[in-house]
C-alpha cells in the first residue's frame, strides 16, 4: 500500500513539474518581444568589398521563429509612400538594378535570405541583416521621398509578386516589420521616367539634330542615323504599335529638322529639358546617338566635338566613359578636325579629353596614359585605325612638349 502511495505521489508531481514547466515556456515564449526593424542610413565600411559606398543599414529584433519548420525565411521589401488626393497612403515600390535582390522582370527590390530557427528563436537585440547601396536604387519619384521598409519572415521558398506576397503566399507569413525614413532621391524616378518616355524620344532627336547642324550643314547621312535609331527604339514592341510608333517619330524627325535648318534649336534648353526627365541609361544611349551623328560624314568637326563635351558635361555622366566612347569613334572617322594654331591649341586638347581645369601635371599623366592607348593601335591591320593612332601620337607628343612632359 505504500507503493503504491507513493507512485501515485510521483506521477502527480511528474504532472506537476510538467505543467509548471509548460507555463513557464509559455511565459517564456510570450515574453519574446515582437518583430522589429530598424534602418540607419549611413556609409559602408571602407575594407568592405564593394568600398565605403552610401548605404542604408537593415538590423532586426525579436521574435524570428516557426512553429515547425527549422528554417525560415527573411525578405526585405521597400517601397515609396506618399498620400493621395483623398489623404490615403499610396505605396510603391522601389526599384533595384541588382538581379538578385529583385523579383525579376519587374525589377522590385525584394532581398531574401534563410536563417535556422526554432518554435522559440529570436534576436534579443538588434542585428545587422544588410547593408544596401543606396546607388543600386531607384524611386518612383525624384526628390524627397518617404521609403518604408518592410521585413517579412515567411516559410521559405515564399515569392512576392510586384512588391507584395499575394494570396496564394499570405498563408506562409510568419511576422510582419515596418520602418520609415526620409531620402532625396537625385535622378530622376522610374515611374516618371516611364511616363515621359515620349517627350525623352523627341528630346533624343533634337538633340541630334542640333548636332548635326553645328558645323553648317546637315548631311543626309546624318539624317539617316537618326532614322535608324528611331527604328531600334520600336524592335521590342508588337507589329502593330511599331508601325504607329514608326509613323509617329517619322513625322516628327521631318519637322524637328526643318527647324535645325533654320538654326532655331535650342541645345541649351533641350538638354535641360532631357536632364529633368532621363535616366542616366538614356542618357549615355543619347550619347551613343550623338557620336554616330557626329561622325556618320566620316568627319568629326571641331564645333561638333566642342558641342559634345558642353553636353557631356551638363548631362553630369562619367567623363572616362565618354572618353572610352569618343575614343571609339576617333579610331573610325576618316578625318578630324585639329587646329595647328596655338591659340586655338585649345581645341586639340578638347578632342583628347583634356579639361581645363586640371593641372599641368595631371594633363601630363593624361597625356602618357593616351600616348600608351593610340600607341598600342599604331600596329592595327585595320589601314584607318592605324593611321588615326598615328594622327593622336603626333598631337600627344606636341602637347607633351608643350607642358614639358
Amino acid at each position: 500500500m505504500e507503493g503504491i502511495l507513493i507512485w501515485i505521489l510521483v506521477v502527480v508531481g511528474f504532472w506537476i513539474f510538467k505543467a509548471v514547466s509548460s507555463n513557464n515556456y509559455q511565459n517564456e515564449i510570450a515574453a519574446i518581444p515582437d518583430l522589429q526593424v530598424e534602418v540607419i542610413k549611413g556609409t559602408m565600411e571602407s575594407d568592405s568589398a564593394l568600398g565605403a559606398k552610401p548605404c542604408f543599414t537593415v538590423s532586426a529584433k525579436g521574435r524570428v521563429n516557426h512553429p515547425t519548420d527549422e528554417n525560415i525565411q527573411l525578405n526585405i521589401h521597400m517601397k515609396d509612400v506618399y498620400q493621395n488626393e483623398d489623404g490615403k497612403d499610396v505605396v510603391m515600390p522601389l526599384q533595384c538594378i541588382i538581379p538578385q535582390w529583385t523579383e525579376g522582370n519587374t525589377r522590385f527590390v525584394s532581398i531574401a535570405q534563410t536563417i535556422k530557427t526554432s518554435p522559440n528563436s529570436y534576436f534579443p537585440d538588434f542585428v545587422e541583416l544588410r547593408h544596401i547601396p543606396i546607388e543600386w536604387l531607384s524611386g518612383p519619384f525624384k526628390g524627397k521621398r518617404t521609403i518604408r521598409f518592410f521585413l517579412i519572415t515567411t516559410d521559405v521558398g515564399a515569392k512576392s509578386n510586384w512588391g507584395s506576397f499575394s494570396d496564394g503566399e499570405e498563408g506562409k507569413i510568419r511576422h510582419v516589420a515596418t520602418a520609415d525614413i526620409n531620402h532625396t532621391f537625385k535622378e530622376v524616378g522610374f515611374l516618371e521616367n516611364f511616363l515621359n518616355r515620349e517627350r525623352i524620344e523627341n528630346l533624343s532627336i533634337q538633340i541630334a539634330l542640333a548636332i548635326a547642324a553645328s558645323d553648317g550643314h546637315l548631311d543626309q547621312k546624318e539624317l539617316n542615323e537618326i532614322k535608324a535609331w528611331a527604328v531600334l527604339t520600336t524592335s521590342a514592341l508588337e507589329e502593330d504599335k511599331a508601325n504607329e510608333k514608326k509613323k509617329r517619330l517619322t513625322k516628327f524627325i521631318k519637322e524637328a529638322h526643318a527647324i535645325a535648318k533654320t538654326k532655331r534649336l535650342s541645345t541649351s534648353d533641350l538638354i535641360d529639358e532631357f536632364n529633368d526627365k532621363a535616366i542616366k541609361e538614356q542618357k549615355y544611349d543619347l550619347i551613343d546617338l550623338l557620336l554616330k551623328v557626329a561622325s556618320a560624314d566620316d568627319e568629326l568637326s571641331k564645333k561638333e566635338d566642342l558641342l559634345l563635351t558642353k553636353i557631356v558635361k551638363k548631362l553630369d555622366i562619367d567623363f572616362s566613359t565618354y572618353k572610352e566612347m569618343k575614343d571609339k569613334t576617333l579610331a573610325k572617322v576618316g578625318t578630324i578636325e585639329t587646329s595647328a594654331s596655338s591659340s586655338e591649341g585649345s581645341a586639340n586638347e578638347q578632342l583628347l579629353g583634356l579639361s581645363d581645369d586640371l593641372t599641368d601635371k595631371e594633363k601630363c599623366k593624361e597625356l602618357r596614359k593616351l600616348y600608351t592607348k593610340w600607341n598600342g593601335q599604331t600596329n592595327s591591320s585595320n589601314k584607318k585605325t592605324k593611321s588615326r593612332a598615328k594622327e593622336m601620337i603626333q598631337l600627344i607628343a606636341e602637347l607633351r612638349s608643350k607642358y614639358n612632359c
